[in-house]
């Protein structure tokens, strides 16, 4: 772990290491917030993201604001999803205008049926 990356994080207010003569000491509490840190980040968590969490100290708060977390995973996944249906379709289509699938009609219905595209999304392109 290098150690330009902890101060980043010590920066961030995400460790708070003690210091003795100078130098940084991490205790148990630390090694195990840097493992943490480390796995959130792999998961695409942001600094800003993290420091929210640590800095709440109410289980209401937390639960909160990580319910409503949980809920936009939840969205960005049936998104994910439903792109992998479609992408799934188009590698086994027979068509060779993709446009003109009755099958991938079938999943854009389904789709907009079921209410995962978000209006912005349905929103004209003014580019």
């Amino acid at each position: 772990m290098s150690q330009h990356l902890l101060r980043q994080w010590e920066d961030a207010g995400l460790l708070s290491p003690q210091r003795m003569h100078g130098q940084r000491r991490y205790d148990d509490l630390d090694v195990r917030l840097v493992k943490f840190i480390r796995l959130a980040r792999e998961l695409g968590i942001g600094l800003g993201e993290l420091r929210e969490i640590f800095a709440i100290r109410s289980v209401a708060e937390r639960t909160a604001v990580l319910q409503r977390r949980k809920a936009q995973l939840e969205h960005e996944i049936a998104l994910a999803n439903r792109q992998l249906e479609m992408i799934e379709h188009g590698l086994d289509c027979p068509y060779p205008d993709y446009r003109t699938c009755p099958e991938l009609a079938a999943i854009t219905e389904k789709a907009l049926t079921e209410g995962v595209l978000s209006e912005a999304v349905l929103a004209p392109d003014r580019g």
